[in-house]
Parts: structure tokens; C-alpha cells; sequence
């Protein structure tokens, strides 16, 4: 899932997004949108937010989310003009994007949380067949 409340950034991440094999980002367009999605859809495999949005900050986010059960292994990159790198890793993000970022970063990220993604949902399936 793509959270932005800036619609050219949300356009621009769902576009680089949909060049990823087998990655078919789902939009929000702040914070308390992406709750309602998270809720509604609870298979989403990872989340990448903007830090500077109204309502919850991606930070803030990221702590709400951390901090509910069923929620807090989902892999969350925070994209962000702030280089408070450290601070959004302390936090539990799985990556921080600095803005202006790169395609190719940007498309990286992607690709490797679509590999890790893969291997929970094999280990998954490995571990219900051991049961």
C-alpha cells in the first residue's frame, strides 16, 4: 500500500510501483485512509507512507502500527524530505526514502520487499504443512 496525501507523489509511486513484477500497489491518501485499508484488506504485504501528511505523521503511523498485534510485522518505508534516517529506523521502519529520491531506489525497495514478502507467504506454507 502507497499513503500520500500529495496526489502527483501518489500517482508518480503508484506508476514506478506498477513497473515491479508482481507488486500491485493499493493507494491512500493520508494516514487514517490507510487504517481503513489495513482493516479492510488484511493480507497487505507492505507499506510505504509519506512522513509530512495531515491527521498522523508517518512516524506516527508507524508507531500506531508497530504497536497493534496482527499489524506490527508489516514491512513500512517512510518516504520523507526530513533525513531523520536513524530516528524512522528506531521507530521500526523497514526502510527510509529520502525525497527527491531515485527511480531505481525507489524500485529497489520494492523489489526487495516483494522478495521478503514471497518468502513469509513459502515459510507459511512450509510451516502449516509441518503441522
Amino acid at each position: 500500500m502507497i499513503i500520500d496525501d500529495n496526489p502527483l507523489h501518489l500517482n508518480l509511486m503508484q506508476q514506478i510501483a506498477n513497473k515491479v513484477k508482481r507488486v500491485q500497489p493499493i493507494l491512500a491518501e493520508d494516514a487514517l485512509e490507510g487504517f481503513a485499508v489495513l482493516r479492510a484488506i488484511p493480507d497487505i504485504k507492505a507499506v510505504v507512507l509519506d512522513q509530512n501528511m495531515p491527521y498522523l505523521t508517518g512516524s506516527a503511523f508507524l508507531q500506531k502500527l508497530k504497536a497493534t498485534k496482527h499489524l506490527q510485522d508489516i514491512p513500512v518505508v517512510i518516504a520523507s524530505a526530513e533525513e531523520n534516517v536513524a530516528q524512522f529506523l528506531e521507530l521500526g521502519a523497514s526502510e527510509v526514502l529520502v525525497k527527491p529520491f531515485e527511480f531505481t531506489r525507489f524500485t529497489q525497495i520494492l523489489e526487495n520487499l516483494r522478495i521478503v514478502a514471497q518468502a513469509d507467504i513459502a515459510a507459511s506454507k512450509t510451516t502449516h504443512l509441518d503441522d
